[in-house]
Protein backbone atom coordinates (compact mmCIF):
# COMPACT_ATOMS: atom_id res chain seq x y z
CA UNK A 1 0.00 0.00 0.00
CA UNK A 2 2.98 2.41 -0.14
CA UNK A 3 3.50 2.59 3.34
CA UNK A 4 7.26 3.20 3.54
CA UNK A 5 7.58 3.21 7.29
CA UNK A 6 5.69 -0.03 7.93
CA UNK A 7 7.76 -1.69 5.33
CA UNK A 8 11.04 -0.42 7.02
CA UNK A 9 9.88 -2.22 10.13
CA UNK A 10 9.21 -5.54 8.39
CA UNK A 11 12.43 -5.04 6.56
CA UNK A 12 14.04 -3.97 10.00
CA UNK A 13 12.26 -7.79 11.70
CA UNK A 14 13.33 -9.95 8.98
CA UNK A 15 15.67 -8.98 6.08
CA UNK A 16 14.76 -12.28 4.58
CA UNK A 17 12.00 -11.85 3.11
CA UNK A 18 12.22 -9.36 0.58
CA UNK A 19 12.18 -11.57 -2.03
CA UNK A 20 9.86 -14.20 -1.04
CA UNK A 21 6.35 -15.18 -1.90
CA UNK A 22 3.76 -16.77 -1.04
CA UNK A 23 5.11 -17.87 1.87
CA UNK A 24 3.12 -16.98 5.09
CA UNK A 25 6.56 -14.75 6.41
CA UNK A 26 6.94 -13.06 2.55
CA UNK A 27 6.43 -9.45 2.40
CA UNK A 28 3.90 -10.56 -0.74
CA UNK A 29 1.47 -12.25 1.74
CA UNK A 30 0.98 -9.42 4.04
CA UNK A 31 0.25 -7.03 1.48
CA UNK A 32 -1.49 -8.49 -1.40
CA UNK A 33 -3.23 -11.58 -2.79
CA UNK A 34 -1.14 -11.72 -5.77
CA UNK A 35 1.03 -15.06 -3.95
CA UNK A 36 3.35 -14.90 -7.05
CA UNK A 37 4.42 -11.52 -6.73
CA UNK A 38 7.47 -10.07 -4.60
CA UNK A 39 6.66 -6.69 -3.00
CA UNK A 40 9.20 -5.34 -5.42
CA UNK A 41 6.76 -6.12 -8.36
CA UNK A 42 3.87 -5.15 -6.61
CA UNK A 43 5.39 -1.40 -5.71
CA UNK A 44 6.41 -1.50 -9.54
CA UNK A 45 3.42 -1.54 -10.68
CA UNK A 46 1.61 0.69 -8.12
CA UNK A 47 4.35 3.77 -8.41
CA UNK A 48 5.49 3.31 -4.93
CA UNK A 49 9.18 4.66 -5.86
CA UNK A 50 10.24 5.00 -1.91
CA UNK A 51 9.21 1.80 -1.61
CA UNK A 52 10.93 0.10 -4.44
CA UNK A 53 14.26 1.89 -3.65
CA UNK A 54 13.84 0.54 -0.24
CA UNK A 55 13.60 -2.79 -1.28
CA UNK A 56 16.25 -2.80 -3.65
CA UNK A 57 18.85 -1.18 -0.93
CA UNK A 58 17.57 -4.45 1.05
CA UNK A 59 18.75 -6.78 -1.85
CA UNK A 60 15.54 -7.17 -3.71
CA UNK A 61 15.70 -9.39 -7.08
CA UNK A 62 15.45 -7.65 -10.01
CA UNK A 63 15.96 -11.10 -12.19
CA UNK A 64 12.48 -12.55 -10.13
CA UNK A 65 9.58 -12.78 -12.44
CA UNK A 66 6.03 -14.37 -12.32
CA UNK A 67 4.31 -16.98 -13.39
CA UNK A 68 2.84 -14.56 -16.25
CA UNK A 69 7.14 -14.26 -17.32
CA UNK A 70 6.67 -10.58 -15.88
CA UNK A 71 9.52 -8.78 -14.41
CA UNK A 72 9.06 -5.63 -11.92
CA UNK A 73 10.65 -3.59 -14.59
CA UNK A 74 7.42 -5.40 -16.96
CA UNK A 75 5.21 -4.10 -13.95
CA UNK A 76 6.93 -0.61 -13.85
CA UNK A 77 7.00 -0.11 -17.79
CA UNK A 78 3.05 -1.44 -18.42
CA UNK A 79 2.02 1.19 -15.98
CA UNK A 80 4.27 4.30 -17.66
CA UNK A 81 6.33 4.03 -13.68
CA UNK A 82 9.22 6.31 -15.77
CA UNK A 83 11.05 6.89 -12.90
CA UNK A 84 10.91 3.21 -11.20
CA UNK A 85 12.01 2.25 -14.57
CA UNK A 86 15.10 4.07 -14.37
CA UNK A 87 15.54 3.23 -11.07
CA UNK A 88 15.12 -0.97 -11.57
CA UNK A 89 17.84 -0.42 -14.80
CA UNK A 90 20.32 1.39 -12.80
CA UNK A 91 20.06 -1.95 -10.59
CA UNK A 92 20.82 -3.97 -13.55
CA UNK A 93 16.94 -5.53 -13.95
CA UNK A 94 17.17 -7.14 -17.32
CA UNK A 95 15.86 -5.86 -20.14
CA UNK A 96 14.58 -7.18 -23.79
CA UNK A 97 16.93 -10.15 -24.53
CA UNK A 98 18.52 -10.27 -20.94
CA UNK A 99 15.38 -11.53 -20.12
CA UNK A 100 15.35 -14.58 -22.45
CA UNK A 101 19.16 -15.56 -21.82
CA UNK A 102 18.18 -15.72 -18.18
CA UNK A 103 15.46 -17.82 -19.00
CA UNK A 104 17.55 -19.86 -21.18
CA UNK A 105 20.68 -20.24 -18.95
CA UNK A 106 18.95 -20.89 -16.08
CA UNK A 107 15.94 -22.80 -16.84
CA UNK A 108 13.21 -21.66 -14.35
CA UNK A 109 15.27 -20.97 -11.32
CA UNK A 110 14.43 -17.65 -11.38
CA UNK A 111 10.32 -17.92 -12.06
CA UNK A 112 8.26 -19.20 -9.78
CA UNK A 113 6.90 -22.56 -10.37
Amino acid sequence: NGDIDRLRLMLSRNKNIVNGRGMPDSLCSLVSSFKDKTALMLAAREGHFECVRELLKNGANVNLWDRDSRTALDYARRNQRGEISKLLVEYNAPVGDEIEELNKDDGYKHKLN
